[in-house]
């Protein structure tokens, strides 16, 4: 079966501030994303627009989707397995928390190439000076390849970590970053 969530409206997850529990907007599917999309964690908990361990296919934001954790780590897509992004021109990406990552992917390329494109905006904010905020976080395999196309705005303490899905010992993965004419990327760019 196919799970997938199509927003051409307004959806919005929110948890007070008596809560201690963490806050998602979706889990186990993919979010195309054409409206406004908000997940708002003011308690003790962290907040996930989308957190999903499928594999494969793109997910698309053209509106704005935000995702903010006060006094936890928010992340606004987190995929498990590798996941291609197209953050498209208008579209907006937008997380802070105590610690913040826009988007996430890991495993990259086992199964199929993963591509990120930003043509929009992508914010990363980290409300804890002790806690970098990340853009994208990129973890692969040895020998995949994952791919990020920016002629946006890509801003965070490190706009973009890549990272090397071996646990024990160390791979090989290829991170590549094509930052064209109309792209600003503000941050550290660390690749492995």
């Amino acid at each position: 079966s196919v799970r997938g969530v199509e927003n051409n409206g307004l959806m919005v997850v929110h948890l007070g501030p008596a809560t201690t529990r963490n806050a998602f907007g979706f889990q186990e599917t993919g979010v195309n994303n054409n409206g406004r999309f908000f997940v708002i964690n003011e308690g003790a908990g962290n907040a996930w627009g989308v957190v999903s361990s499928l594999t494969g296919g793109t997910v698309v934001n053209n509106g704005v989707f935000a995702v903010q954790a006060l006094h936890g780590f928010a992340i606004g897509y987190e995929f498990d397995n590798e996941q291609s992004f197209e953050n498209r021109a208008g579209a907006q990406l937008l997380v802070e928390g105590r610690g913040a990552t826009a988007f996430y992917t890991g495993n990259g390329g086992q199964f199929s190439p993963v591509t990120i494109t930003n043509a929009g905006t992508i914010v990363a904010h980290s409300l804890d000076l002790d806690t970098p905020s990340v853009g994208l976080h990129l973890a692969a395999l040895t020998g995949n390849v994952t791919t990020v196309n920016n002629s946006g705005l890509l801003a965070a303490d490190i706009a973009i970590f890549g990272d090397d899905d071996f646990t024990t010992v160390s791979g090989s993965p290829v991170q590549k970053v094509n930052n064209l004419a109309t792209g600003e990327i503000y941050g550290l760019i660390y690749l492995q």
